[in-house]
């Protein structure tokens, strides 16, 4: 990064600064994703995780899930137009949660969305991969920082609760 990228970038920090002293940006990754030196391809991350994982002799379980979920992800970026986007754009918390929305609204083949803890576990494989590409150099420069804790999203919206009967 040159010197007045990281002018740049230490501006926007203090931009968001807020009346406490925190600093807090609205939405987790911004920063680091404007920061990046080079735009990198989701697909790209995805397809590199999942070929990591079979030249680790991952279990044949494993893989075939790896498989199911990237084709459910890539279906989600064709449906929202965006076939092309990169990492700096999906791996953020509003996109994660609008993942798992969709998830919920897109029905399977017996007319159903995905339930509560598929949904989880297909968010949770996407935080795997974003994590696993922080480490990887061909793709650390455009991948937003820091990963996104599973508890941390809104995955699920609060149902109202049932009277109690006494």
């Amino acid at each position: 990064v040159s010197h007045e990228k990281a002018e740049a970038l230490c501006r926007i920090i203090d931009a968001e600064i807020t009346i406490n002293g925190y600093w807090w940006p609205q939405e987790w990754g911004r920063l680091e994703a404007r920061g990046a030196s080079e735009e990198v391809g989701v697909g790209r991350v995805v397809i590199g995780y999942c070929l990591a994982r079979r030249e680790q002799e991952h279990a044949a379980h494993t893989l075939k899930k790896d498989k199911e979920v990237t084709t459910v992800f890539f279906r989600w970026l064709d449906s929202t137009g965006r076939e092309e986007a990169t990492a700096a754009d999906v791996f953020t918390k509003a996109e994660l949660e609008n993942w798992a929305r969709w998830l919920k609204a897109t029905p399977n083949q017996h007319g159903q969305g995905k339930g509560p803890g598929t949904r989880k576990r297909y968010v949770g494989w996407l935080l795997g991969v974003w994590e696993w590409s922080l480490h990887q150099p061909d793709f650390r420069a455009g991948v937003p920082q820091p990963v996104i804790e599973l508890k941390h999203l809104t995955l699920e919206k609060a149902g109202p609760r049932a009277p109690v009967i006494a």
